[in-house]
C-alpha cells in the first residue's frame, strides 16, 4: 500500500506510480472502512462514495482536511513504514557548481 496526502505533488506523482504498478489509484479518501474498502467524497463533497479495490497493491491519496486520525495509530496487516527521498535528477543543484 502506497499512501500520500492529496497535495499538488501527490496528485501529479501518484497516478504515475499506479500506472507503473499496473493498478488503479484510489484518490482522496476520507475514511478507511477495511483493508480494501474506502470512502471518498464526490460531487464537490455533497455525496460520499464507498469504493473497494481488489488490487494486491494499493496506491492511495488521502484528503487530509476531511480525514479523522485514529485515537490509537495502527498499521494494516502487511504494511510497513518506509522513508522516501526524491530521485537525484529531481534534487536542486548547488548554484555555485
Amino acid at each position: 500500500m502506497i499512501i500520500a496526502p492529496a497535495t499538488a505533488w501527490a496528485k501529479n506523482v501518484m497516478p504515475r506510480v499506479a500506472a507503473l504498478l499496473d493498478v488503479a489509484q484510489v484518490s482522496e479518501i476520507i475514511e478507511v472502512v477495511s483493508a480494501d474498502t474506502f470512502k471518498r467524497t464526490i460531487y464537490a463533497g455533497n455525496a460520499i462514495q464507498t469504493v473497494r479495490s481488489t488490487d494486491a497493491k494499493k496506491v492511495i491519496t488521502v484528503r487530509t482536511a476531511s480525514s479523522r486520525l485514529p485515537s490509537r495509530p495502527s498499521r494494516l496487516p502487511g504494511t510497513q513504514a518506509c522513508r522516501a527521498s526524491s530521485p537525484t535528477h529531481c534534487r536542486r543543484r548547488n548554484a555555485r557548481n
